[in-house]
């Protein structure tokens, strides 16, 4: 069982990054209470299941489940269910309604929505091979109280936890550090400013950024937010990045203003808005059951947004294994 060294939480000015440190695990899917698809072992799913993840095309379900122990130890187990195709009987759901069980929030449509842009996979598979060698990565958060983890219950519960938990189940050789350097109440102008101290320094391999809550839709803030994009990706070990696009209880987000700078970067953007707003709107879901206040999200709007997440990265990983099978 995976070790973690006690993370620095809001200590004090100084010490902004959250950070742990893991050992190297066994395989993820050897708890007896998960189920895999049948007669795929439970270690070579994720190396199987290599259709291509788009609409009306293969859709890839994530379990995720945390565990808690005496000291901050992130040990989320994601399992892939099942790789469901048009063919399939039946939709899939993700992730439910909790008053309402019978009612999906996210299914395959609204995974689909969420990925504003695909964008260039060459630095999420160098990524993914490095991990799959088992050598050590960075995985990084870089944004606002959201990525924090603001109202989630536990660390391991936020949406940075959450990834973090599908990077450890997909690649469980790897020994991996997570640094979460979200700040709340702060904009990507003032992330400019820290982003060495608080994140570069750290090398990380893969980051993801979050300021679509705490941006004001200006000139100047796109300003902004574009050069901490473009200082990640200059970084001398070339990391990934991810764009992620949260809003609040009313719909709200920067997102509109930040987009143009990933279309014109080529990274791949995700937005919560797309996916489930369609679904409020109609009066399926109630935003109430994933916020904890008007702004941020409880533990299942972190679910929901680790959800999305992780739907972008095993369509990367699903590609580059197709890619790779089909140059043999």
């Amino acid at each position: 069982m995976p070790v973690c060294v006690r993370p620095r939480l809001w200590v004090s000015k100084h010490a902004r990054s959250t950070l742990y440190e893991e050992g190297i695990r066994s395989s993820p899917c050897n708890d007896p209470g998960i189920k895999c698809w049948p007669n795929w072992s439970r270690s070579d799913y994720s190396r199987r299941c290599i259709r291509r993840a788009s609409a009306n095309k293969c859709t890839i379900p994530v379990r995720v489940i945390t565990l808690s122990y005496n000291v901050i130890k992130i040990i989320s187990v994601a399992c892939f269910l099942a790789c469901t195709c048009a063919h399939a009987a039946g939709p899939e759901c993700y992730i439910t309604d909790p008053k309402l069980p019978q009612s999906c929030v996210v299914d395959p449509a609204a995974l689909n929505r969420s990925v504003i842009q695909y964008g260039d996979d060459s630095r999420l598979w160098k990524v993914f091979e490095k991990a799959r060698a088992g050598k050590p990565i960075t995985i990084a958060a870089i944004g606002g109280s959201i990525t924090q983890g603001a109202w989630a219950t536990s660390q391991e519960k936020n949406y940075v936890g959450r990834v973090f938990g599908w990077w450890r189940a997909t690649f469980p050789k790897s020994r991996m550090r997570l640094v979460n350097a979200g700040i709340g109440q702060t904009n990507s102008e003032y992330g400019d400013k820290r982003l060495q101290k608080d994140l570069l320094r750290y090398k990380p391999d893969f980051v993801i950024t979050e300021w679509a809550n705490n941006d004001a839709i200006t000139p100047e803030m796109r300003a902004s937010y574009k050069r901490v994009v473009q200082r990640i990706l200059a970084a001398p070990n070339h990391p990934a990045v991810l764009m992620l696009f949260t809003m609040d209880r009313k719909w709200s987000s920067a997102e509109d203003n930040q987009i143009p700078i990933g279309r014109e970067l080529g990274v791949p953007m995700i937005a919560l808005r797309e996916a489930i707003m369609p679904l409020e709107k109609s009066g399926k879901f109630d935003p109430m059951e994933r916020t904890a206040d008007p702004i941020h999200p409880n533990d299942l709007g972190h679910q929901i947004i680790a959800q999305l997440v992780a739907y972008r990265l095993q369509s990367g990983l699903n590609n580059m294994h197709a890619t790779l099978s089909a140059s043999k």
